[in-house]
């Protein structure tokens, strides 16, 4: 199982390399663009549970040091727990902000990294099934959960137009339904 989460994670990620040749062919390189695209990419496999998680997202940079986006999420939720296995699929939308604290290594660092370090807040309205997650494990139908995630992460400047994100993010159990492991660690490719 563990090696089929891996393939399909180096195919997305070729995919999304692939999505945007074009425009790294083009020389279209803007730095004065400030919309961004891109996704997040999340894997969790314990013995309790596998989770596989997508977000796309749209952004806009609204100073240099700070941006915030619009994401969608799609994740597969596999609970292995003995006598209360099910799968069960999420989806949702989310609100993001990030701000870049160090927004170059390169002024810090005697070599060059093309990177910067940055604080991440997130929030997430997640549509679960009752049946799983609700108080009335009977029901049927779905319910509105809200997320919130903190940390922070460190992103690589590939290109003028292309980024890879490292974040490490924290849950913030608000209201007893906790979903992601401790921490979460997403891969984020940025265009």
């Amino acid at each position: 199982m563990k090696i089929i989460f891996v393939k399909s994670t180096v195919a997305l990620l070729f995919l999304l390399f692939s999505l945007q040749a074009p425009v790294l062919a083009s020389g279209n390189s803007d730095p004065e663009r400030k919309h961004f695209y891109g996704t997040y990419l999340g894997i969790h496999m314990s013995a309790s549970k596998n989770q596989f998680e997508i977000t796309p997202m749209a952004g806009y940079t609204i100073l240099p040091k700070f941006r915030v986006a619009i994401t969608g999420k799609y994740q597969f939720y596999r609970n292995k727990v003995l006598l209360d296995m099910f799968d069960s699929h999420i989806y949702g939308a989310g609100l993001l902000a990030d701000y870049f604290i160090i927004e170059s290594l390169d002024d810090l660092l005697p070599f060059t990294m093309h990177g910067g370090i940055y604080l991440h807040a997130e929030t997430e309205l997640l549509r679960l099934e009752r049946k799983h997650f609700g108080e009335g494990n009977n029901e049927n139908g779905r319910f509105w959960h809200p997320v919130y995630l903190v940390g922070g992460g460190f992103r690589h400047q590939t290109t003028d137009n292309t980024a890879l994100n490292l974040a490490v993010l924290f849950e913030l159990d608000i209201n007893g339904i906790s979903l992601y492991p401790t921490p979460v660690i997403r891969l984020g490719l940025f265009f």
